[in-house]
């Protein structure tokens, strides 16, 4: 799995274990209720080419405000 389009779903959490995912490029989960991102997803940030998309959200990943309603 490269790439999980999960836009538009109402989602108010994502479980711990999509950071491990080991080819997971791209991950967008704009438009939805999450709060908070899985800290297992904080060394996907490292990779190169990693691309997150959440508009919207109020996602945090280790207390930190990752994005908060991105230009539209």
């Amino acid at each position: 799995l490269r790439a999980l389009h999960i836009a538009h779903n109402e989602l108010e959490a994502l479980p711990e274990d999509i950071g491990f995912i080991p080819k997971l490029g791209i991950l967008d989960i704009a438009h939805n209720k999450i709060t908070a991102l899985p800290n297992s997803l904080g060394k996907k940030f490292s990779v190169p080419g990693f691309k997150l998309t959440c508009r919207d959200n109020k996602a945090k990943i280790e207390g930190k405000v990752v994005t908060v309603n991105l230009a539209r």
